[in-house]
């Protein structure tokens, strides 16, 4: 099943920020505001600016482009996370640094 922006929808609410624009790229950090299937990849594409590695909602001719081949993995990630702890109900926050494969493409 393939996910698309329509009327007959569910509601999937996202905003995201410009971080850097490079040879074509943009790194873009996005806050959610709702959790459906597929949200970021389904809207980023839907604006013209899919994620590099998306075989299902991408541009397999800029992937191929950009490293002679399809690159080996979805250049989506989730370097924070906040949740309530499903125990304790405090409110738990993680980390994770962003993979150097994401800067390596950045500089081409």
């Amino acid at each position: 099943m393939k996910m698309r922006v329509g009327r007959e929808g569910e509601e999937a609410r996202s905003t995201y920020q410009l971080m850097e624009y490079r040879n074509d790229l943009s790194s873009i950090t996005v806050f959610l505001e709702t959790g459906r299937t597929h949200q970021i990849r389904v809207q980023m594409a839907h604006v013209g600016a899919p994620i590099v590695g998306d075989v299902r909602y991408g541009d397999g001719a800029l992937d191929a482009k950009l490293s002679g081949g399809p690159p080996s993995r979805l250049f989506l990630h989730a370097y924070r996370i906040s949740l309530q702890h499903p125990h304790t109900k405090k409110s738990l926050t993680i980390r994770a640094p962003v993979p150097e494969e994401f800067a390596g493409i950045m500089r081409g």
